[in-house]
């Protein structure tokens, strides 16, 4: 299932409390939980499918993955 990167984003923004900064030199996002951090590189689809979101997720020791009403699917 293909979901839009930005509302990932987002999710972890808001409703996990994750830290986002965008990158300097490159087009991503760092997003930190804690000490534990991963880099979303972004480009111009915007496009994000649900096994890259689960890696996510325990690469930043997050309990819980967001549900299909939680994001959104691109047009």
């Amino acid at each position: 299932m293909l979901y839009k990167r930005s509302s990932f984003i987002k999710w972890l923004s808001e409703v996990k409390d994750c830290d986002v900064t965008p990158l300097k030199y490159a087009q991503g996002v760092k997003i930190m939980n804690g000490s534990a951090s991963v880099r979303l590189w972004t480009d111009s689809k915007d496009r994000i499918d649900y096994e890259e979101i689960y890696t996510v997720i325990q690469k930043l020791w997050i309990d819980g993955l967001p549900g299909d009403s939680d994001l959104e699917k691109p047009d």
